[in-house]
């Protein structure tokens, strides 16, 4: 789909896409749709509706081969409770694939990624030139804003993330890959838009994108809050949290 900009929480929409993820354990519907739906929030003025391909998944990784499949450099809406945004472990030979961005690396990529680190290798194949991720407001593990990363070197080996403007960002720092390499590491650079929002209001994005919502956007709330209630009480956890 092309446009201009979505709204920062879902529309009925993706509320009902976000129904049919749960849906799933009643045998819900997997392989990829067509839906027909009022995208006002989509469309110019004085477009008519539109319609949205539909993809629905009970690994929040299955997202990563239809994207793979719908795209080349598209922008990538994530609504998620999570950032999923570590490195995956594969193969080394399933590395090279990814990078080349060559047919098929999707499928091998698929037997070994998981729900938490799905994103990085369609940045890495070049299919998601921007990341957006709309996050929640209890979520600190990175800085809100809009920054421009440089991934330096090629896993499996030895890489790490230089991010501009330079900022702490807690995500991967706890992981060890933050920052410039003293030493070069290879060659190899990738480099992405990686956009945080929490606040209500439009999100810009230019050309192809592709909108993927987790259930839980809408339904986790701050785990830290969650595992005081039983230590403190409710009051005095909602107001550390």
């Amino acid at each position: 789909m092309a446009g201009k900009f979505i709204p920062a929480r879902p529309s009925p929409a993706y509320i009902i896409a976000i129904l049919c993820v749960g849906m799933l354990a009643f045998g819900g519907l997997r392989d990829p749709f067509t839906i027909s739906l009022p995208l006002s929030g989509l469309r110019k003025p004085g477009e008519e509706d539109g319609k949205m391909k539909v993809a629905v998944g009970e690994g929040h990784n299955e997202v990563m081969t239809w994207v793979a499949k719908w795209g080349k450099g598209v922008t990538l809406v994530h609504y998620d409770s999570h950032p999923d945004m570590a490195v995956p472990n594969l193969p080394k030979g399933v590395w090279e694939d990814v990078m080349e961005g060559r047919e098929g690396w999707e499928e091998k990529a698929d037997w070994f990624v998981d729900i938490a680190d799905w994103i990085l290798p369609l940045v890495f194949s070049k299919t998601v030139s921007t990341v957006v991720w709309v996050a929640p407001e209890w979520s600190f593990q990175f800085q809100e804003g809009s920054y421009n990363v440089t991934i330096h070197g090629t896993p499996p080996g030895n890489i790490r993330f230089e991010v501009h403007p330079n900022t702490h960002q807690e995500y991967w720092e706890s992981l060890g890959l933050m920052g410039k390499p003293s030493v070069t590491i290879d060659s190899r650079r990738t480099e992405f838009t990686f956009i945080v929002q929490k606040t209500a209001g439009d999100i810009p994005v230019a050309g192809e994108y592709v909108i993927d919502v987790d259930e839980d956007y809408v339904v986790c709330d701050n785990p830290v809050v969650r595992g005081l209630v039983g230590l403190v009480g409710e009051e005095t956890a909602e107001g550390l949290g």
